[in-house]
């Protein structure tokens, strides 16, 4: 075993709400010795939850993750754009009528009642150890803090006068030049 220390993660806000202590995995490939040292760390700091988001083209990475139970919650699928060369006028015209504007404290409320019932595809959703009002809880708690700063973007969507729909996120500060 490596004497490095794993790269895991305590997830304070995840760990704080829902009263267990839940971890992640920064890395995103297993080896036999990485893993063993991710094992012990999650031992000596009583971690209850470990979230490991793996490379699906490794091989040695799935094996690794089935042969120590780990189990498939989530699928993620990250998208990027440089907006730099964005320009507005390409938005598809068939949304005309939706009307695109920053985040309101008066928003959270229909924002909270949306997320709590949109994230049924989510590694909370999917972990039979979380309750379904705990992580609609979790996921409504989760919207109204990223309006109210916590996130460095939170947009909300609005049609005929009405908010359907959001979407929050944060820069990434390696990117950041490039993005601008």
């Amino acid at each position: 075993m490596k004497n490095s220390s794993p790269t895991c993660q305590i997830l304070d806000w995840d760990t704080s709400f829902f009263g267990h202590k839940i971890a992640r995995v920064e890395d995103h490939r297993l080896q036999p010795d990485s893993l063993a040292s991710i094992l012990h760390w999650c031992e000596q700091n009583s971690v209850e939850c470990l979230y490991f988001l793996a490379d699906s083209d490794d091989p040695q990475t799935i094996r690794l993750a089935q042969e120590h139970n780990f189990r498939l919650v989530e699928i993620r699928i990250t998208l990027e754009r440089s907006l730099r060369d964005w320009d507005p006028n390409t938005r598809p015209r068939d949304a005309q009528d939706v009307f695109i504007r920053p985040a309101r404290t008066a928003d959270i409320p229909i924002l909270q009642e949306i997320a709590s019932t949109s994230y049924v595809d989510s590694r909370y959703y999917f972990d039979q150890n979380f309750s379904e009002e705990k992580w609609r809880s979790f996921y409504a708690t989760w919207v109204k803090k990223s309006c109210e700063g916590g996130a460095d973007l939170a947009l909300v969507a609005e049609k005929d006068g009405e908010v359907v729909g959001y979407i929050t996120g944060l820069v990434d500060q390696e990117k950041k030049p490039g993005y601008l």
